[in-house]
């Protein structure tokens, strides 16, 4: 039996398997998938002694190797060494060598730290929390990077702010659209990119609080 012991939040959890590249643990009696990446930056291994009669192989439906897991729990987590097939299943498809591909994987780990969730689609990758659609990252083949919003989830000045850093635009009300507000990111860049996607977020998560 391997037990892992969640950094941030001191819940403890037992590693059941591997599955499609994904780290299946139990947590508080429910099982859940983390990528490699995830497992590195939020969990460390506890040491438990084991019986020898209480020893179990995991077989199904890929055996593991205790000696790997702990490796790989215990190796310090580097942003800079990441892939992005292992940071979420939804970010396979975005490339670190297409355009605006850095751009959008910044934005997706900051809403993964920031304890949302995310859904795919063939258009767009949707940022979720409580199990509401607070943005749409949209990402067109030349690179650009927009975000769509609920303009209500957005202060007044920060709106102002971002409609000087670049172009904002309001859907009519009478499309009855929830996410309406559009944000072009292509051209942000540096501490001005920074503090406005992280702003947009926080009040995205806070609104549906």
């Amino acid at each position: 039996m391997c037990k892992l012991i969640n950094k941030k939040t001191n819940v403890e959890a037992e590693l059941v398997r591997k599955e499609n590249g994904k780290f299946v643990l139990l947590v508080d009696g429910k099982e859940k998938a983390y990528s490699e990446s995830t497992i590195k930056r939020w969990w460390k291994q506890v040491e438990v002694e084991e019986p020898v009669e209480e020893v179990k192989e995991v077989v199904e439906p890929e055996k593991m190797d205790k000696e790997a897991v702990k490796e790989l729990v215990n190796e310090p987590y580097t942003v800079a060494v990441k892939k992005p097939n292992t940071i979420e299943s939804v970010f396979n498809n975005v490339k670190m060598d297409q355009p605006g591909g850095k751009i959008a994987l910044y934005i997706l780990e900051l809403a993964n730290d920031m304890g949302c969730t995310f859904k795919e689609t063939s258009s767009y990758i949707g940022i979720k929390y409580n199990k509401k659609t607070i943005i749409e990252v949209h990402i067109s083949k030349k690179g650009k990077i927009k975000l769509v919003v609920n303009s209500k989830s957005l202060p007044s000045g920060l709106k102002a702010n971002l409609e000087k850093l670049t172009t904002c635009k309001l859907a009519p009300a009478s499309y009855g659209w929830t996410l309406d507000y559009t944000i072009d990111c292509t051209n942000l860049a540096g501490v001005e990119f920074t503090q406005a996607v992280t702003e947009v977020i926080k009040w995205g998560v806070t609104f549906r609080m």
